[in-house]
This record gives structure tokens, sequence and C-alpha cells, in this order.
């Protein structure tokens, strides 16, 4: 069993493919962003993240490089540890979960978790019959 927790989408892209590619066991991914998080597992042939590619948003425009001269500031709002902590539990919970392989957990206005089954898209380059490992 693999677990990550990275905290960008190129990056878990690539662990992603390169898990689809030589991968064994259970890959479990989880990521955190402020009061919400999300949890999915996946092994050889369930779904994967190109499957679901839709979900996820790209981030665009210009970084801020290091030879400018405005000064910029970003404030950034982190994520607390509870949630680092309901994310751990809900890793734990969706191991033994054979009905559902994707958790999300919104705890922005209230508390909401949501459980489903991701399918595979019968499109998708990485999962299709199609591609070649």
């Amino acid at each position: 069993m693999i677990i990550i927790a990275v905290d960008n989408l190129p990056c878990r892209m690539h662990l992603n493919y390169l898990y689809k590619i030589e991968g064994k066991g259970l890959l479990i991914d989880c990521g955190v962003s402020k009061n919400m998080c999300h949890v999915f597992k996946m092994d050889r042939n369930s779904f994967c993240l190109y499957c679901m590619k839709e979900m996820y948003e790209t981030e665009t425009g210009e970084g801020v490089s290091c030879s400018k001269q405005a000064e910029i500031e970003i404030y950034i709002r982190p994520s607390v540890c509870y949630i680092n902590s309901i994310c751990a539990s809900l890793v734990m919970l969706i191991i033994t979960d054979s009905l559902n392989n994707y958790y999300v957990y919104n705890g922005t206005e209230g508390i909401f978790l949501s459980k489903m089954r991701i399918e595979k898209d019968v499109f998708c380059i990485l999962c299709s019959k199609n591609f070649i490992y």
C-alpha cells in the first residue's frame, strides 16, 4: 500500500501515472485545502486521476519572479490541524470500504462528508485498453 499526500496537481498526476504502470496493492491519495479534504483509493483495475481530470482545476496565471521590484502580498489561509486529523481518519476508513473509493469532506459551512464510487472512464488515456505500458 502506498499513501501519498502531495500539495500540487502535477506531482499527484505523475505519481498516479507511475502507480498505474508499475504499482501493486492500493494507492491512497489524500489532500487538504483550507477546511476541506479528499481521500481516494485505487488499484491497477480501478479509476485513475486521468479518468476524473475534469474535477481538478489547473493553476493559471503568471508566477511571481524574484526579480520583480514591486512588493506583493499573498494571503494564504493555512489548513488547520483538525482537518489533517479528519483526513488521516478518512484514510483509515477508506482502506476497508468495499463500496466507495472516493471521500470528500467539507467543513467550510458545517460538516459535510460525501462517499462515492468513481468508475473508470472508458476513454481514459491511461486506463483504456489501448494504452501500452
